[in-house]
C-alpha cells in the first residue's frame, strides 16, 4: 500500500488530555457534538486520556455511542510518581 493511500484513509483526530479532561465532560460533549454537526468534519476520531476516577456509566455509554478512544494513565504511589518531577 502506497503512502498516498495510507494518508487518504487516515482520520483527523481530536484528543483531550492534560489535567483530568473528564472534569469538563460537558465541554468535551459540546465540542464533539459541534464538530459532528458541522458537516464536513463527520469523520473525525476522538480520544482522551484520563486517570479513570471519573468514568461512570453515563460517560462510558457516551464513549461507546460515539466511538471515542480512551487511554487510562496509571500513577505510582506519590513518592515514586513525583520522584522525577521538578
Amino acid at each position: 500500500m502506497g503512502i498516498d493511500r495510507v494518508i487518504q484513509n487516515r482520520k483527523p483526530a481530536i484528543a483531550f488530555y492534560g489535567g483530568e479532561p473528564l472534569l469538563r465532560f460537558d465541554l468535551i460533549k459540546n465540542i464533539i457534538e459541534l464538530v459532528k454537526n458541522y458537516g464536513k468534519f463527520e469523520k473525525f476520531a476522538y480520544n482522551f486520556t484520563t486517570n479513570g476516577t471519573l468514568l461512570s456509566d453515563h460517560v462510558i455509554k457516551y464513549m461507546v455511542k460515539n466511538n471515542i478512544g480512551v487511554l487510562i494513565s496509571l500513577d505510582e504511589p506519590k513518592q515514586i510518581h513525583n520522584r522525577y518531577r521538578v
